[in-house]
């Protein structure tokens, strides 16, 4: 919708992107209650997203996109757990946890799936997102991208503390209650989001596929906004003088062009043909004498 504003103040939202990634990353890190935790690995998680996105390339839109799915899927899935485990204890601190592995083996492995998940560990749906967002990122501001890896690692950090107080140790105050493993009508909540954690880490090729399409679009209604950028112009010279039967006549011809900077819009330089060509814009309705409108669709190389 803004895309010369989105270039315009792309730099300012990488920054913002990257404190958001390790600021979400430190406030979960203090958290002792479960739910929070995730919550507020939320924002950590949102950062990866609007970095991908403001990188405005190819790899980090892919990757923001992909990621703002990867996050409903993975948080989703530990929102559910963490609503499982309340529903039979009534409590969300840590530290009332520990040992769940030896009460509820089956809930603690799908636990661990998701919290690798949250981690990006590879194998995992978000790992492919983060790369690429990561690698897009690079390509637009290094700086701000060896920030938001050290904000990944914040969210190991608490992800892996969780699950060892949660999962691992001698049982804690949870003990008291008679806690059950999973049943098969919450098994059957939980699974399609687990096999969608593995698909997408595994082949990611259907989901990126999907989207390929509206982010070429969008690069090139980005790109095409000032910049020298390769372009391929369609020069149009227009007989703009009314005739008597059939109108106006149009002749194209097709020619290879680098695009100029002109307040922020992409044109091309002037081809030769005719005089006041360059610059014109297609289409002008002023127009009242011969020359060349020159039109640039970028071309993503």
């Amino acid at each position: 919708m803004l895309p010369q504003a989105s270039v315009h103040y792309s730099t300012l939202m990488l920054a913002l992107s990257a404190l958001a990634i390790v600021y979400g990353g430190l406030l979960a890190l203090a958290q002792d209650d479960l739910k929070k935790l995730v919550a507020y690995s939320s924002i950590s998680h949102m950062g990866f997203v609007t970095l991908g996105i403001f990188a405005l390339n190819l790899h980090g839109l892919e990757g923001g996109i992909l990621q703002m799915f990867n996050h409903g899927v993975t948080t989703g899935g530990l929102f559910l757990l963490v609503g499982l485990v309340y529903e039979r204890t009534h409590t969300r601190s840590i530290a009332d946890y520990g040992g769940l592995m030896k009460a509820a083996p089956v809930y603690t492995v799908i636990l661990a799936l998701f919290t690798l998940s949250s981690m990006a560990l590879p194998g995992t749906n978000a790992f492919v997102g983060e790369l690429l967002v990561l690698s897009g990122g690079f390509a637009a501001s290094p700086a701000v991208s060896a920030a938001a890896v050290l904000g990944a690692l914040l969210g190991a950090a608490y992800l892996l503390g969780m699950y060892r107080k949660v999962a691992l140790g001698p049982p804690g105050a949870y003990a008291k209650f008679a806690i059950s493993d999973v049943n098969a009508r919450e098994l059957a909540a939980i699974l399609p989001l687990a096999i969608l954690v593995l698909w997408v880490g595994f082949y990611p090729k259907p989901f990126l596929g999907i989207i390929d399409a509206s982010v070429a679009h969008l690069l090139e209604q980005v790109h095409g906004r000032g910049g020298d950028h390769d372009c391929r112009c369609i020069v149009a010279v227009v007989d703009c003088e009314p005739a008597r039967d059939r109108g106006d006549r149009r002749r194209l011809h097709s020619a290879d062009c680098r695009a100029t900077r002109a307040e922020g819009a992409g044109i091309c330089p002037d081809l030769g043909f005719g005089r006041g060509g360059a610059g014109r814009r297609p289409g002008d309705p002023h127009a009242r004498r011969r020359g060349a409108a020159s039109l640039c669709r970028h071309v993503h190389r």
